[in-house]
């Protein structure tokens, strides 16, 4: 007959011999090639190997393997980071015990971690799996879901939103991932790394603590954990050239038809050919070499990793990317790049997960007056041959309200073709634009109804209208549900955020319903529809023989606009808050022009709605060709880029010109209504 206490004998003395066990002396990698088993990716089912990424080997086995207590590593995305945190967590199960906490972003983030990373390892890998507590509905009783039991520790899983699980604990080990993307001020009671460091001051008299930090970085100047590798000993890999032997840092380079270029090169079109060119020896490094050098850094001091700034007092801080990373190409490398071209969304994008660097966005204030020195004499309220769409923003105060209509090209271009303020009231009566009756209402009903002329002697309706739902909204949203292609949209702050975000049915009926098929509320980022816009209105014609060639994004206004129009759209610039956030601020009492354009860039270049940026050649050469510009404008298509209102054959120019109306013909206001004043 068992003894009636055989099984806790058997854990206490279980406990007792973790507890003298000597420490173990393998490293976290070495332990990780013997035993770890992936559970994901085309290697799924085999042991790890520490030569598909040796860049992982020195970040762990140097920061938990030798005298340092935090190492930072600021990475591109997909390189096998999370794979080493998992290897990490395997390390500190079986080989060296201790109370560890992993913080993720946010709760869903860590559950998302261990339901598909973490637990799914623990289950494949038999070293773990018979060390870990069994799984049990309450965390006291075993192990659970965010939380792994262990002889001699234990595994706690959060996100960087929760307060009170990263104060409630005393920890030895804390792994952190994503930290760009933490709170910077967590529940009024701080940054949520200062409560992680908090949790290992038991241990500062030991030293024996240790903290991984790492992620993408975003932004220059908002980045953590770019500043946190910039605080650091900043390491880079060196890797052997296949044909001198001396070792370089592979670098990003650009394209291959530049003179004297070195790193990683390829073509301006498919086939991209992506190679490097060595900056060593200048000879080519073919894509399939790359595997070999890589492999080469299990032999060198360090991984091959140097440090820049090997100075007293600075930690570890290693930089990782894509390049010299064995899950991808460096012909995918260089088909994302060509596939942003001048879009600063898709370059930020790139820049953050391919190339593992903080994207520097163009928000220099443009000088409003060099702009309003390069007004071009084109018509006002004519649609241009290449505009091929045209919107409307609107933006509502409270008596009035500001307009501009901008007309939109194949390769983001934009035309500035009218802007004005509607005052409410008449004559001597103020108005107020909460009276849905008031005549600046009916002003907009024409304008958003009227058709406009264009280069080729047509007319043409505005595209879609968008009017700034923050202020009287009832109103707005009465005046949205009586005009076809019109939207209610609100700005919203903070980086990030879409061009225009899925819609919220903002009619009810009287039982408090919403109404399906009633007005719609759309959000659009405000913050970054300002950076592209900023990035566009300092780009700059080039010359090309004897032709000005306008780039991508170029921002193209008419000498009928005023000085006050571009003090409006350069009134604001990007600056810190007091808790240390970039946001916009305005250093201009009225920014109302930049409000609009906001409006229209968010219909533009909206997924719901045009989505400018993403559409292809087929789409834009059938909407020429169904406005009636089909014979000037659809050959300009090849290449995107290129399509300038200059660019029209000479045969078709003198058409255009006697289609082109006569703006003195026009009615006065310009759009033909009747009754009350414009301004």
């Amino acid at each position: 007959m068992a003894h009636p206490f055989a099984s806790a004998l058997a854990i206490i003395a279980g406990a007792i011999a973790q507890a003298v066990t000597p420490p173990s002396t393998l490293t976290p990698t070495q332990w990780a090639a013997q035993k770890l088993v992936l559970v994901e990716g085309p290697r799924a089912g085999q042991i790890w190997d520490p030569a598909q990424a040796p860049y992982i080997c020195a970040i762990l086995d140097g920061v938990f393997c030798g005298p340092y207590t935090k190492g930072t590593v600021r990475k591109s995305a997909q390189v096998g980071y999370t794979q080493g945190l998992t290897a990490l967590a395997g390390w500190i199960v079986t080989q060296s015990p201790a109370r560890t906490l992993i913080v993720l972003p946010t709760s869903a983030m860590a559950l998302s971690l261990n339901r598909e990373k973490l637990q799914p390892a623990f289950d494949s890998t038999p070293d773990l799996k018979r060390r870990l507590a069994a799984t049990s509905a309450r965390a006291s009783m075993g192990s659970s879901a965010l939380y792994k039991a262990f002889p001699g520790g234990s595994i706690s899983i959060t996100g960087a939103n929760s307060a009170a699980e990263l104060q409630m604990r005393t920890i030895k080990f804390a792994l952190c991932d994503e930290i760009d993307q933490w709170p910077k001020d967590l529940e009024g009671q701080g940054s949520p790394m200062a409560m992680v460091d908090g949790r290992q001051i038991a241990f500062h008299a030991t030293r024996d603590y240790r903290k991984l930090q790492g992620g993408t970085p975003t932004l220059k100047g908002a980045s953590l954990v770019d500043a946190e590798f910039e605080a650091g000993d900043q390491r880079y890999q060196r890797l052997p050239c296949p044909h001198c032997g001396e070792r370089i840092r592979l670098l990003f380079g650009g394209y291959a038809d530049e003179a004297g270029g070195t790193g990683l090169r390829f073509n301006r079109k498919h086939p991209v050919d992506a190679h490097y060119v060595a900056q060593c020896c200048g000879v080519r490094i073919e894509h399939w070499q790359k595997a070999g050098m890589i492999a080469a850094a299990l032999d060198l001091p360090d991984y091959g990793f140097v440090a820049e700034k090997p100075e007293p007092g600075r930690a570890p801080s290693w930089h990782i990317d894509s390049i010299s990373s064995n899950f991808t190409t460096w012909d995918k490398i260089a088909e994302t790049y060509l596939a942003a071209g001048d879009d600063p969304q898709k370059l930020k994008s790139f820049y953050n997960h391919w190339l593992g660097l903080p994207y520097e966005e163009a928000n220099d204030i443009p000088d409003w007056e060099a702009l309003f020195r390069r007004r071009e004499s084109y018509a006002e309220r004519v649609i241009p041959a290449d505009a091929l769409l045209v919107t409307m923003g609107v933006d509502v105060q409270k008596r009035g309200l500001y307009v501009e209509i901008v007309g939109w090209t194949p390769d983001r271009r934009s035309y500035t073709l009218f802007a004005a303020y509607l005052r409410a009231g008449g004559g001597d009566r103020l108005g107020d634009t909460a009276d849905p009756e008031d005549i600046c209402w009916k002003r907009l009903s024409e304008l958003h109804g009227e058709s406009l002329p264009d280069a080729f002697g047509g007319k043409r309706r505005i595209d879609a209208t968008g009017v700034d739902c923050r202020y009287n909204a009832p109103v707005v949203y009465d005046w949205v549900r009586r005009h076809h292609n019109a939207y209610a949209i609100r700005t919203e702050e903070g980086w990030g955020r879409p061009a225009l975000s899925a819609p919220q049915l903002v009619d009810f009926d009287w039982r408090g319903k919403r109404v399906r098929k009633g007005v719609q509320q759309w959000k659009a980022g405000s913050y970054n529809l300002k950076s592209r816009f900023f990035a566009y209105l300092n780009r700059e014609t080039t010359i090309e023989g004897d032709e000005a060639r306008s780039p991508g994004g170029f921002c193209h206004f008419g000498s009928f606009l005023d000085e006050a129009y571009f003090r409006q759209i350069t009134a604001e610039h990007v600056g810190l808050d007091k808790k240390g956030n970039r946001v916009w601020k305005a250093h201009y009492d009225d920014n109302h022009w930049l409000d609009c354009r906001v409006l229209n860039m968010a219909l533009a270049f909206g997924a719901p709605v045009f989505d400018i940026g993403n559409r292809s050649d087929g789409f834009w050469r059938d909407l020429a060709y169904e406005r009636g510009a089909g014979s000037a404008i659809a050959p300009l298509l090849r290449p995107l880029g290129r399509a300038t209102s200059q660019d029209v054959p000479a045969e078709d120019a003198a058409a255009q010109e006697a289609n082109q109306p006569n703006v003195d013909d026009l009615p006065a206001t310009g759009w033909g209504f009747t009754g009350g004043e414009w301004l």
